[in-house]
């Protein structure tokens, strides 16, 4: 049950957590690399699918699941990021 919390943890917080680090630090001290950031940011919270102690047919279906989910959610992350940083639109 701990591990299972870790995960989600993991899956849930770090990738918001790892685009206000960039959007706070990074970026206004290197421009361009949004994209990056937002594919980081997806492929931490795929790590933690990856390290889940379920089965592999779960692993797989959560990270399927996390992939169409964290397609329409990276963006807005992202963007609520950079306007935490009084630069928005």
């Amino acid at each position: 049950m701990i591990a299972t919390a870790r995960t989600l943890a993991i899956m849930l917080a770090a990738p918001p957590l790892m685009l206000l680090f960039w959007a706070h630090l990074i970026r206004p001290t290197v421009s361009g690399l949004d994209l990056l950031a937002m594919f980081l940011a997806g492929a931490t919270g795929l790590a933690g699918a990856a390290t889940g102690p379920w089965s592999g047919q779960t692993k797989a279906l959560v990270a399927i699941v996390y992939i169409v989910l964290g397609v329409g959610a990276i963006p807005f992350w992202t963007l609520f990021a950079v306007c935490s940083t009084g630069d928005c639109l």
